[in-house]
């Protein structure tokens, strides 16, 4: 949102703001803060509306607690319908959109910005107008993958990758 408004009508906080638990990595590290940012956080509330449960929860087993982990996991081994609520896992069973929304709320939550996809490309996968790629926890190693205006790319080479950061720019309309 600040983005939106002319510097000499904004205030810059240095320190860190927002719900722990759905803070973007790059929040505590040296990278740019960006719309990317904002998508980690819309993945987070994604996977915790799915789950029913909040983004830790110590209650549950350890492979399970770190609900971002388990739900990679779970997607990585094409499992992604676990991670719906049971409470209503039922009613959903078979319905293409639970896979698709885990998938995409783990594209959302992807460590690196340059991963996760810009806004309007996660509401076009939820709309199902888009088709949802399977994330990168599930990729060859040394794949590099970023998302562009012509959608998501993949490079390979080798072992050790370098991902190319995103351009920090506005999202533009939905």
């Amino acid at each position: 949102m600040a983005k939106l408004m002319d510097k000499q009508h904004t205030s810059i906080f240095t320190q860190l703001r927002g719900t722990r638990g759905y803070v973007a990595p790059e929040w505590i590290t040296t990278l740019a803060i960006s719309d990317k940012s904002d998508v980690y956080s819309y993945g987070m509330l994604l996977l915790e509306i799915i789950a029913g449960r909040k983004s830790y929860d110590a209650d549950y087993p350890p492979e399970m607690a770190h609900l971002p982990s388990y739900a990679t996991r779970m997607v990585g081994e094409q499992k992604g319908f676990r991670v719906l609520d049971s409470r209503v896992a039922g009613e959903a069973e078979g319905d293409w959109r639970v896979e698709a929304a885990v998938q995409v709320a783990v594209w959302c939550v992807q460590e690196e910005p340059s991963l996760r996809p810009p806004m309007r490309k996660v509401v076009q996968m939820l709309e199902g107008v888009s088709p949802v790629p399977m994330p990168p926890c599930t990729a060859e190693m040394g794949a590099n993958f970023w998302w562009s205006s012509d959608g998501l790319g993949m490079k390979l080479n080798g072992c050790y990758s370098e991902v190319r950061l995103s351009d920090v720019r506005l999202s533009g309309p939905r």
